[in-house]
């Protein structure tokens, strides 16, 4: 039997032999997998420029941005972890950057080899080369036994290892860790042929390549390799099977319940809404996460973990226990620790508490302010105003953006079916290789050590600032009388008001706050304005002379010139005795046979004399109107039917003084006053019955001062015409002319003058004498029925501060 078994293992040594024999040569294809550079075989765009600024950074990060940038699937030992650092100190090609990071993984032990579509970084074999020139036999004093042990357990296989407790992805890392340096069972043959797999010289045979030997022979570096799938919490492995009993034993004593298992609870709340405390709770989580074998504490956890945890719970934070809300009980679920949720207990306590509510909506009324006025001035006051609110601030990558304000609260529900519905995108679609990452350290002349920069992933895995400091809001501010800088409190867009005009008050929304504010602006408001009494004086005279004298005679002869058949007759015509109607003033008439006499002599003096004093009584600029006058119809068209009945359409006229003011006062005493004034006279009628009407009109502004009278304007006009109808030649007879000729002379004089007089009216003591003023001019009789008709409650007004009542005469 142990013949047959040594005769066995010789079969199996000589053919391992004869293949190693084999193995020496080198057929020029080389045992590297292709050149020194095995990069130039892909196609890279010679174009790219990236810059290469990594201090301290994980090695699977440079990878991933050396993949996306040249398109090349790049795929690294296990065993080459920790930090690197990889830097240019200029922008280079893809084809330098591949020189760098080569040169980088040199110094780690590593190299770079092309397999297939793969760019392969490997472990380098450093296995000794100095056994060259020894003669003898290569199997001489090996132990047959060892080898054949080798050879038996060499074929791997792959295993599932399904966890309970424990995280796959941890397990799968210690597993690494563990058995980096087991190596090939193949390899530890080679090893026993002179201390190395790379040359076999013993027996003088060396190929031309004087890397060849044994070094192509086996897989090269750890056996064992561990993955993780975080979907089922397993850990899969591929080694040999002498090795899976060893890989089997340790996940099992790994694969134990933690002494901090996370387990499930129920808060119901009373007063808080779940879904606005599980942010703060789900803090709570992640600042007390454990970090022991139950845990998933950030120390513990690779950088591309991390990621991948963001991506797959939209948010890191749910590794280090969850927080869910459920509306219609208005509970939360918390997944925690024993010791956390003791103190989640303790936080939710503190938060699940009555919170004192204030009205946000007040009614202020106003005691002499209309309510709609003031509501009006206070929404243009406070609201929107397009000012500009984009402020240019650095972004995370140190370009200068835009930031607008808007809502950032970016809820990320959770959807049945695993998908995520949050407002952020994946690492793959965020990330550009083109855009500079800055990684520093908080010492810069260090070259390891604590990274300054602080990589943030927001919910929904977006990245966060890197390296640069969160801006909050700030109050605003401003500059106060002296120039120093103050906060100020903008109210735009922060109040609503709406006015009642049945109970004359304002209701106001906004935050309590404001209320003190708004209170102080309305009591500045809510005043009585200053009140104003003008008086117009209107002046119109005419004086009106003229004189009349004019003598009419008729004479008839018969016979002319001693015809018996003819008659003659001669005379002056002047229009005086056929007059209609019969003229006024001296006649004196003489009839005879054959003389016919007329005379009229008349002298009229007319004197016309008209004075009107309106008053209007009205507040700070606010327009005051008095008429006084009447409204004169007159025909402005006419209709007929087929009957013959006749329809008129008429038109009115105001006839009389109408006064159209606004006053405005000013701080040093003066009244700027708009005017329209008119004062028209009715004359008559026109033979088709329309109204002619004196008109007189003034629009001005004028500026007086209280108390003070100014002439408005006026119009004095002086006219004198004279009209004399004589006989030629006969009329300019002196003395004897005066019976051929009629003389009529007249003098007009015409004189309009208007006069005005602001009074302002600053309490109730200029409205009672202003009041006893204009009742004094009354005559007794009216004065006597003025006083009788006034409750004796109301013979002094009072009106508050800065008002009065309108003294009879005046008003609106």
């Amino acid at each position: 039997m142990r013949t047959k078994k040594s005769r066995w293992t010789w079969i199996a040594i000589l053919a391992l032999v004869s293949a190693l024999s084999f193995a020496q040569f080198d057929f020029g294809g080389g045992t590297q997998g292709g050149s020194s550079k095995p990069w130039e075989s892909f196609k890279l765009d010679a174009t790219k420029r990236i810059t290469l600024d990594f201090k301290n950074a994980n090695v699977d990060a440079v990878i991933a941005a050396l993949t996306k940038a040249s398109g090349v699937t790049i795929v690294k030992d296990p065993q080459l972890t920790g930090p690197i650092t990889v830097t240019s100190a200029k922008p280079a090609t893809l084809n330098e950057a591949f020189e760098i990071l080569n040169a980088v993984v040199s110094l780690k032990g590593f190299d770079m080899r092309k397999e297939g579509s793969l760019l392969i970084i490997r472990k380098r074999d450093t296995r000794g080369q100095d056994n060259r020139g020894r003669g003898g036999n290569p199997f001489e004093g090996m132990d047959m036994g060892a080898i054949q042990s080798m050879l038996s357990g060499s074929q791997t296989n792959l295993k599932v290892y399904p966890l309970k407790y424990a995280n796959a992805s941890q397990v799968s890392r210690v597993v690494n860790e563990v058995f980096a340096t087991v190596q090939d069972p193949m390899q530890q043959l080679m090893q026993m042929f002179g201390g190395g797999g790379t040359q076999m010289n013993r027996g003088g045979f060396q190929g031309r390549n004087t890397r060849g030997g044994f070094q192509s022979f086996g897989r090269g570096g750890s056996v064992v390799r561990a993955s993780s799938d975080d979907y089922t919490n397993s850990v899969i492995v591929n080694a040999p099977s002498s090795e899976q009993r060893q890989v089997g034993s340790l996940i099992e004593e790994l694969d134990k319940q933690s002494d901090l298992p996370m387990t499930p609870k129920v808060y119901r709340l009373e007063f808080a809404i779940a879904a606005e405390i599980a942010p703060a709770v789900q803090n709570v989580l992640t600042a007390t996460a454990p970090t022991g074998r139950g845990g998933i504490g950030t120390a513990n956890v690779p950088f591309e973990q991390r990621i991948q945890q963001a991506m797959r719970f939209g948010s890191p934070q749910a590794s280090f226990g969850t927080v869910v809300t459920d509306a219609r009980t208005n509970s939360i679920i918390v997944t925690a620790t024993e010791e956390n949720h003791a103190l989640v207990g303790n936080v939710i306590k503190e938060l699940d508490t009555e919170v004192k509510l204030e009205s946000s909506t007040f009614v202020v009324s106003l005691a002499n302010a209309r309510a709609d006025d003031v509501a009006g001035l206070l929404s243009q006051a406070f609201g929107t105003r397009n000012t500009g609110n984009n402020v240019n601030r650095n972004n995370q990558f140190g370009r200068t953006g835009t930031t607008q304000s808007g809502n950032r609260n970016n809820q990320n529900n959770r959807q049945p079916g695993g998908q995520n519905t949050g407002g952020g995108r994946s690492f793959e679609e965020e990330y550009d290789p083109d855009r500079e990452l800055g990684l520093l350290l908080e010492d810069p002349n260090a070259n390891a050590g604590e990274l300054m920069t602080q990589v943030m992933i927001q919910q929904g895995g977006r990245f966060g600032t890197f390296g640069g400091q969160q801006q909050g809001t700030s109050a605003p501010q401003g500059r106060d009388d002296q120039g120093r800088i103050v906060n100020t409190r903008d109210l735009t867009g922060q109040i609503t008001i709406i006015p009642d005009l049945n109970t004359n008050s304002l209701i106001v929304v906004t935050s309590p706050d404001n209320v003190d504010l708004v209170r102080s602006i309305l009591e500045q408001l809510d005043k009585i304005p200053e009140q104003v009494m003008i008086e117009t004086i209107i002046v119109e005279a005419t004086l009106d002379s003229s004189s009349k004298l004019g003598v009419e005679w008729n004479l008839t002869d018969t016979p002319a010139f001693r015809d018996p058949g003819t008659t003659q007759t001669g005379g002056t015509g002047f229009g005086l005795s056929t007059a209609t109607p019969a003229l006024q003033g001296f006649r004196y008439t003489i009839t005879g046979g054959k003389l016919t006499a007329f005379m009229n002599a008349l002298q009229t003096d007319q004197k016309f004399r008209v004075l009107s004093t309106p008053r209007i009584f009205t507040s700070n600029n606010s327009e005051a109107v008095i008429n006084i006058s009447q409204r004169v119809p007159y025909v402005l068209s006419s209709r007929e039917d087929v009957n013959g009945n006749l329809t008129f359409t008429y038109a009115f006229q105001d006839v009389g003084i109408v006064l159209t003011v606004t006053p405005r006062i000013t701080a040093n005493g003066y009244v700027t006053m708009v005017i329209d004034q008119t004062a028209n006279d009715l004359q008559g009628f026109t033979s088709f019955n329309a109204p002619i009407i004196n008109q007189r009109q003034a629009n001005t502004v004028v500026s007086v001062r209280d108390s003070e009278t100014i002439i408005l304007g006026g119009i004095i006009r002086n006219t004198v015409s004279s009209t004399v109808k004589k006989v030629p030649l006969l009329g300019d007879i002196p003395v004897l002319g005066n019976l051929f000729r009629s003389t009529d002379k007249q003098d007009v004089k015409t004189e309009l003058l208007v006069f005005l007089t602001p009074r302002v009216v600053k309490g109730d003591e200029d409205a009672r004498k202003l009041r006893e003023e204009g009742q004094g001019k009354l005559s007794e009789e009216s004065q006597k029925a003025v006083n009788g008709a006034i409750p004796p409650s109301k013979q002094t007004t009072t009106t508050g501060h800065g008002g009065a009542t309108p003294p009879p005469g005046g008003g609106r």
